[in-house]
């Protein structure tokens, strides 16, 4: 049987409460995808998201988020909606 990490199971609750969030796999590691596009991921245990450092930067880093405790956790959601808010909008701006 294969233990998953709390990260693992916190994507699978996200993407079991998101709309247009499904949840696949990056390099057979746990990944969250909004379109074609990821935008988090499991890595060595721990959760990352791709967001941009600064409102005008141009590109996107991944940034590891914590969720242990409870604020934290809400932190993570609220990061995680707003990195799928991004990746998403910018693939409607590559294709016009």
């Amino acid at each position: 049987m294969v233990r998953r990490s709390e990260a693992e199971n916190f994507l699978r609750d996200f993407a079991r409460w998101h709309c247009g969030v499904r949840l696949g796999y990056l390099f057979g590691r746990s990944a969250l995808f909004a379109n074609r596009r990821v935008f988090a991921r499991v890595v060595s245990g721990r959760l990352e998201c791709r967001m941009k450092r600064r409102p005008h930067d141009s590109k996107f880093h991944w940034i590891e988020l914590c969720t242990t405790g409870s604020a934290s956790q809400l932190q993570a959601v609220s990061d995680l909606e707003r990195a799928a808010r991004l990746v998403v909008s910018r693939c409607g701006n590559e294709n016009v």
